[in-house]
């Protein structure tokens, strides 16, 4: 039975995953899979992969389970271990956002290179515009970690559903009063939004936390230590996956313009599917599961771990029968009308029908992320994934691979599949690990 932390967390989670399908069915209406569409794709990836360059996203999980511990020792020092983890890493984004600004141009070549020169103009504007989004947006959804530390029903959504919605009914008015939308019209709407989202989540740390801001780096030092080497490895993991979809656009480019934002709207709709699902028994398990394994009591912990692996591996596979069964339907529902025509439609179903089945292995990805650098072997987990991402990178530069689209993503889904294969292996060891301290423990107690 769902708890109702669960359920507030999935509420969340449904209403900001809602955000991000309007916002890519607007687009699709507005500019379906045209040269448009594929520029604005481009430069609106572009902040998700400076904020995960900076570590203020791709290290939820790591700085779950330091406030975590940090609850429980040093709880009244929350705002200077908070502000000097913020200060540190927003200092990181705002020098990679500068350097975003000042190479746009040769971004613009490289993530579209296929985009004939008015376009990848275009696409140098709008990098220049919504890269300020890397600090908005990075300090919001850092804080999601902190909040599952501290139990409190508030995900990193919060501030995407506040930026997604805010610039989508902004955008419809304009639309309603006869003025046109461009991408450079939805990028500056997007800014403002975003800017506003983190203040409300400035607000909500201090009413939840009671956290104070405070220009500091007191506690960078020892959190850099604690944290480091595991960050660092989560920071090049999450690097590789985003250059990775940023390479794919690229090649797609070169093969067919329309599949740069096909591609988009077809991973999207899938990785909205996983992400509700997986991110609900993330956000639902990691408190109580860290307790239970620093406390030794494994047997609670594996019942845990092997009911949501079972349950949400069971729930994510029978959905993936059903989406691929309505494919079509779903197609039409979600994304038809405005500029999106029966050749945007085919474009996204052939990349469409593959990802459905990367949505269970994703869902697993998620499940098993905390137990996975939870004991030991915490650099296991983001190294085999950083892994993964190399072998498929190579396999995607063949030639005869990267002129395939659906080879690509074929090979794409596959490599979610062997990243959850290795994180079950993983779990596996950090559990006989901590069973054999355990031992240990137990035995010095009786001696």
């Amino acid at each position: 039975m769902l708890s109702r932390r669960s359920i507030l967390y999935g509420l969340q989670l449904v209403t900001a995953s809602l955000s991000g399908y309007l916002l890519t069915r607007l687009v699709a209406y507005l500019w379906g899979t045209s040269q448009l569409a594929g520029a604005f794709e481009v430069a609106w990836s572009l902040p998700m992969l400076l904020i995960t360059a900076s570590g203020l996203n791709a290290m939820q999980a790591v700085t779950a389970r330091y406030f975590s511990t940090l609850r429980n020792r040093d709880a009244r020092n929350i705002s200077d271990h908070l502000s000097s983890f913020l200060n540190l890493f927003s200092a990181i984004t705002i020098v990679l956002s500068l350097l975003a600004i000042f190479f746009r141009h040769q971004i613009a070549v490289y993530a579209a290179p296929g985009l004939p020169p008015e376009m990848t103009a275009l696409t140098a504007d709008l990098i220049v515009i919504l890269v300020p989004l890397t600090f908005f947006l990075g300090t919001s959804l850092f804080m999601g970690g902190v909040y599952v530390a501290f139990n409190v029903p508030i995900t990193a959504e919060i501030s995407l559903l506040l930026t997604r919605m805010a610039s989508i009914l902004a955008a419809v008015v304009l639309l309603i009063a006869g003025i046109g939308v461009s991408p450079e019209v939805l990028a500056w709407l997007l800014l403002g939004s975003g800017a506003i989202s983190t203040l409300v989540s400035y607000r909500l740390a201090r009413k939840q936390l009671g956290y104070k801001y405070r220009l500091t780096f007191t506690h960078a030092p020892a959190i850099l230590s604690d944290i480091g080497p595991q960050s660092l490895a989560y920071i090049a993991v999450a690097i590789l996956g985003q250059a990775i979809m940023v390479y794919y656009r690229s090649a797609f480019s070169l093969t067919a313009t329309e599949l740069i934002a096909a591609f988009s709207y077809a991973f999207m709709t899938t990785n909205t599917f996983s992400s509700i699902f997986g991110k609900i028994s993330f956000f639902a398990m990691t408190s109580p599961s860290q307790e239970h394994f620093e406390k030794g009591n494994l047997d609670a912990y594996c019942r845990m771990i092997a009911r949501n692996v079972g349950g949400y591996a069971a729930g994510s596979v029978l959905f993936s029968v059903v989406l691929f069964l309505l494919d079509d339907f779903v197609i039409t529902v979600l994304f038809s009308g405005g500029r999106f025509d029966a050749a945007s439609h085919a474009a996204v179903k052939g990349l469409f029908d593959i990802l459905i089945l990367s949505i269970p292995p994703t869902v697993l990805i998620w499940v098993l992320k905390v137990p996975s650098i939870t004991g030991r072997y915490r650099l296991v987990a983001p190294v085999s994934e950083a892994t993964t991402w190399i072998v498929l990178w190579i396999l995607t530069v063949q030639p005869v691979v990267r002129q395939d689209p659906h080879l690509m993503v074929w090979l794409l889904t596959a490599s979610f599949w062997l990243r959850v294969i290795v994180a079950i292996l993983i779990v596996g060891a950090q559990i006989s690990a901590r069973r054999r301290e355990v031992e240990v423990e137990r035995n010095a107690a009786i001696m």
